[in-house]
């Protein structure tokens, strides 16, 4: 029965849908969302898996009376104009005008809702003040103020006199559902003859903040069209949709409290009614969700058979392929049928600014046109049931398919578009309805129950939407859909055995373009993005996300190495890519141990085991257009154009990520690390993809989370990363990188000083004077690593820490004896590595040569102002006793 709540959004309706592949990604992050059996619901979450329930609209608002509450409840079907039974919604639906609203008809089921409605609601108005005045509704009572959404349900009860009042489900109780807010407003216009014209409409109750939302989004868009940064603009919506979040949490407590009061009203008044806001869904017990997604991929496999054009009553062209093995021609899958699909047809306008095709100023997307004599109207929704029913369910005998309706090639193609769409959600929401329980038992099983509703802030834009499977089409039937409610197709059935009186046949020549049309699959793109990312700045997000965001790209590779640059680590990086987020299941990141992360592209290109993941993925490098960046991904492909044995992969040139620049320079890893290491903090914050991100960086980077040293547990598991071959290499690793690291000057000198005591034997002050003097003739060459210096600096090594940590969560299974035998193997390799032997005499002179290097520059510091100081004769500065040493030292 109709009312004023309007109609729920499908998957296909979400802007993170804009194909094939996507719905594919879509159904994946909704199984995650889905509690586990014995899982706890998140209570401060808005995030719900929650029953669609299929009782009659029972809409009611606040009307003010002349009471102590100072209002009362009543009833509004949503009239749009108050006409002569629809002005009585204007003035509110009572039991006093009732009869009159439903035409003088007074075994109308709506008369029973009114009575049994107004009765719950108004009986103890001021018990209920409280949660009208939370929800800030006395401001906004009346025909064009807030309503609640609601459904009304009851079985026949001849004690009570009761009437069954329902739709297409039996239920074992008596129920109202309090849903949701939503508000009624007059949009006024004019007729095509001049005359003022207003209607009442309704809208959701946070539709400015979501008018707020949208609008945003709409310039992301524009932002993507363009090849630009959108790091700001997600900024600003993630901030909009936390704010609508916070709304929706406090509005939905007090819409349960509300519910529980009238749910006590019903009994004082004696009423078999239960009240419920929301009724839980979790996964039947035992079933994981990986189960749950095995079964959707079988659904994603199985051969979809329908038509694409009607040549004659015996023949019709379909999008099928030959099976390489038996040589016959057979329907293609559901999964290659949602590939194929490159444009989602709920998000095109296909008649942009034309009568018919717009509504409130814009553009209706999704419309289309049919030919003439098909419907009435030839403007109609692409994703029309009728339409569906003609092509996927009856085309099976007629033949009928998109071809056959749409009255252009756009056309055409957006029905053909639709419908395999709307097959993919009809089916796999069967499968998800049959995956779950409901927390309250009311009677049937909710695979044969009207359907699911998701709402989470991370799909969808956090807009509620439902899955209702077979439903889909049976309650457009009230029951005589085309299999039994909530049932298998039957196994008998023409769909199910997928035969058809059209046979397939061999294609026509003037057809065989349109078929090829519909058969070829778009080529996807896996992208390839190597890089340090240490730390990973707004320009390497705006290149990952740019990647994530093309319709044809199916998977991006983050490949980074496990080396540290300039203090910033592999663990690091990883939690500023967590603190930044907002990456889809394409992007996987991938660790490698190689000399350096483009190494890695070329050597998964090569990987059998790897590619084979992977089948029918054309390969390239992503980087960003900026000077020799882009040069990586034209020499990619041409490495192998020229080896044609080397890979079984197809590899391309994907266009390049536009450059992310701050003033008028890439943003790049060594920029972010030189504004942290200076104190450059304004500069720092424009390597971010936002201010907000700045504290919770810079924690990082100062090593002042809780996250860093890596926990044991979490270095265990990252087996790319932490492994007993590396720790054996690491001390080998570390030395070959001090010997290409650049040394500061003051670095320098000390080595110099530590070399002439140590090797030449000189004296402490004399090889002082001497590396000073080198210095300020500019002729202090980089000596080698001073071994000693370097093992001051590996002992106090974050990486070390970080190696060891891995190392003993690996073993903590493992005998006492095996154990024994590793610490005793790390022991002599780090031994034999560093030279333990010869070491006391050393580390006391390189720990002097510092100290007096320390206490020189303080002094040559303070006499810089008369003049530089030449060969060995530069004066020492005195110093006192020990504690004047110390303090000298700390003020260096």
């Amino acid at each position: 029965m109709g009312g004023a709540a309007g109609h729920m959004a499908h998957p296909f309706d979400c802007r993170e849908v804009r194909n094939g592949q996507d719905l594919i990604n879509f159904y994946v992050k909704v199984v995650n969302t889905i509690p586990l059996y014995d899982e706890q619901a998140d209570k401060n979450s808005i995030s719900s898996v929650s029953l669609k329930l299929d009782g009659v609209n029972a809409s009611f608002r606040l009307q003010k009376a002349d009471n102590a509450a100072g209002f009362k409840f009543v009833l509004d079907r949503g009239g749009k104009t108050p006409g002569t039974y629809t002005k009585y919604d204007f003035d509110g639906v009572t039991p006093d005008n009732a009869v009159q609203r439903f035409k003088g008809n007074k075994e109308h089921g709506m008369i029973q809702v009114v009575d049994h409605m107004t009765k719950m609601l108004n009986h103890d108005l001021m018990k209920l003040k409280p949660y009208v005045e939370a929800l800030g509704l006395f401001e906004r009572m009346g025909p064009e103020g807030v309503f609640f959404d609601a459904e009304y349900y009851s079985n026949s009860d001849k004690e009570r006199g009761y009437k069954p009042i329902k739709n297409a489900i039996d239920y074992n109780q008596n129920f109202i559902a309090i849903h949701r807010l939503s508000e009624f407003y007059t949009e006024t216009g004019e007729s095509k003859k001049g005359v003022p014209t207003k209607r009442r409409l309704t809208r959701g109750f946070y539709w400015e903040t979501i008018e707020e939302i949208n609008n945003l989004l709409k310039q992301k868009d524009e932002l993507l069209a363009q090849r630009k940064n959108t790091s700001d603009i997600d900024q600003l919506i993630a901030e909009k949709n936390n704010e609508l979040r916070a709304k929706k949490q406090e509005h939905q407590k007090v819409l349960d409290d509300l519910a529980k009061a009238v749910q006590q009203h019903a009994s004082d008044l004696k009423m078999p009614f239960n009240v419920h806001t929301k009724i839980g869904l979790r996964l039947k017990e035992g079933l994981t969700r990986e189960n749950v997604l095995k079964n959707i991929q079988k659904v994603l496999d199985m051969k979809v058979p329908y038509s694409y054009k009607r040549v004659d009553e015996k023949k019709s062209i379909g999008p099928v392929k030959i099976n390489e093995q038996t040589g016959e021609i057979e329907a293609r899958t559901l999964k290659e049928l949602l590939l194929g699909i490159t444009k989602n047809p709920a998000h095109v306008a296909y008649y942009p600014d034309t009568p018919g095709f717009t509504k409130d100023g814009q553009s209706v997307k999704g419309k289309i046109k049919t030919k003439a004599g098909y419907k009435k109207d030839p403007k109609q929704s692409a994703f029309a049931l009728d339409i569906y029913r003609d092509i996927m369910v009856n085309g099976l005998e007629s033949g009928i398919g998109a071809a056959d309706i749409g009255e252009s090639e756009k056309d055409v193609q957006a029905i053909n578009s639709a419908v395999v769409l709307l097959h993919a959600v009809r089916h796999i929401g069967n499968v998800l309805k049959k995956s779950v329980v409901a927390d309250e038992d009311l009677g049937p099983d909710v695979e044969n129950q009207e359907g699911i509703v998701i709402q989470s802030a991370n799909i969808c834009d956090g807009i509620a939407f439902k899955f209702t499977g077979e439903f889909m089409l049976d309650n457009a039937d009230r029951g005589f859909g085309v299999t039994p409610r909530g049932k298998d197709i039957p196994s008998d059935s023409a769909e199910a055995l997928f035969e058809t009186k059209i046979k397939y046949g061999e294609l026509l020549e003037s057809f065989m373009v349109k078929t090829e049309i519909v058969a070829e699959q778009e080529e996807r793109y896996a992208i390839m993005i190597p890089g340090g990312f240490k730390p990973p700045t707004a320009g390497h997000y705006s290149m990952i996300k740019y990647y994530e965001n093309q319709s044809n790209v199916e998977k991006v590779f983050v490949v980074t190495g496990h080396k540290p640059r300039g203090n910033v680590s592999l663990y690091q990086s990883k939690l500023i890519f967590d603190i930044y987020g907002g990456f889809s299941d394409k992007v996987v990141f991938l660790t490698t141990k190689r000399k350096s992360p483009l190494e890695e592209c070329y050597e998964l290109a090569k990987d059998k085991k790897f590619l084979k993941q992977y089948p029918n993925l054309t390969f390239s490098i992503g980087a960003s257009d900026k000077d020799s960046d882009k040069l990586r991904i034209d020499s990619f492909e041409a490495y192998f154009k020229k080896r044609p044995g080397l890979t079984s992969a197809n590899i391309t040139s994907y266009p390049a990520a536009p450059a992310y620049e701050v003033d008028g320079k890439a943003a790049s890893a060594s920029r972010m690390r030189a504004a942290y290491q200076n104190g450059e903090w304004e500069e720092f914050k424009k390597m971010l993809p936002g201010d907000d991100y700045y504290n919770d960086v810079v924690q990082v980077l100062n090593k002042q989370t809780s996250l860093i040293p890596v926990p044991l547990e979490e270095a265990a598991e990252s087996k790319d990363f932490f492994t007993m071959d590396y720790l054996f290499s690491l001390v080998d690793e570390m030395l070959l990188e001090r010997k290409r690291k650049k040394k500061s000057l003051s670095d320098r000198v000390s080595d110099k000083i530590s070399y002439l005591i140590r090797k030449e034997k000189r004296p402490q002050k004399q090889a002082v004077a001497i590396a000073l003097s080198l210095r300020d003739r500019g002729e202090l060459e980089e000596q080698e690593e001073d071994p000693l210096q370097f093992n001051q600096d590996l002992a106090n090594s974050d990486q070390v820490d970080q190696q060891i940590a891995a190392l003993v969560a690996q073993m903590r299974n493992i005998s006492d004896a095996q154990k024994e035998d590793i610490i005793a193997r790390v022991s002599a390799r780090v031994k034999d590595l560093l030279g333990i032997a010869a070491r006391e005499d050393t580390d006391t002179d390189a720990q002097a040569a510092q100290k007096l290097t320390a206490t020189a520059a303080t002094g040559l510091e303070e006499e810089s102002g008369v003049g530089g100081i030449a060969g060995y004769a530069g004066p020492l500065k005195k110093t006192g006793d020990k504690n004047d040493e110390q303090s000298i030292i700390r003020g260096a």
